[in-house]
């Protein structure tokens, strides 16, 4: 099969080079195979992909989605992820949900309509969950290893289920503590903003 322009060579691949066709978009093609193959040396792969959905892994350092003129994850899903061969592929593939600039870890990609369609029904109706690894400066003072946080953020509901993992002295900030962090509600900056009311915001 012809490989998109933006494809990432692997080891053992077999490739064919065929007769250049004019394009009009060279200097996007550009930017998207040189944001590919800068993300591949962040740790930008492919953890899991079908003909329709993909699971990626985002390296820190980058917007999921676009963000004013900022390159961003989808930009370069393309060098990283097959065409979708289904009826109701998309152009491109797009990411189902969001994670921080500063935040490293998987994202849940579509590539078909039905597959959109289909995490966006499970993201609003929170059968998807979600679960944040974080470490946190200070210790929490809590008997309990498992809680909850219900503060709304912004004047709306907001629930985070907490289980801490791990206390470890530190020579900076006295002690950090390692948490997963488990959004029932998914408010913007909702992870950051609990953990500050906690008293132990997100290093």
């Amino acid at each position: 099969a012809e490989a998109e322009p933006t494809r990432l060579v692997r080891a053992e691949d077999r490739v064919m080079l065929l007769a250049a066709r004019p394009r009009h978009d060279d200097a996007h093609l550009e930017r998207r195979v040189r944001l590919a193959t800068r993300l591949h040396h962040d740790g930008l792969c492919a953890v899991h992909e079908e003909d329709d959905f993909a699971v990626i892994h985002k390296p820190a350092g980058i917007h999921s989605k676009p963000y004013g003129n900022a390159a961003h994850l989808e930009l370069a899903l393309p060098a990283v992820l097959s065409p979708s061969a289904a009826a109701d592929a998309l152009p491109l593939p797009v990411s189902c949900h969001r994670l921080d600039y500063r935040v490293a870890g998987l994202i849940v990609v579509a590539k078909t309509r039905r597959a959109a369609a289909h995490y966006a029904s499970e993201l609003a109706t929170r059968n998807l969950h979600k679960r944040y690894r974080a470490i946190l400066r200070g210790r929490l003072s809590r008997t309990e290893r498992h809680f909850e946080v219900d503060l709304p953020v912004d004047g709306r509901e907001a629930l985070t289920r907490v289980t801490i993992l791990d206390e470890t002295p530190h020579c900076q900030a006295g002690w950090i503590t390692t948490v997963d962090l488990s959004p029932v509600t998914g408010r913007r900056h909702q992870l950051r903003r609990h953990a500050a009311a906690l008293g132990s915001p997100i290093c």
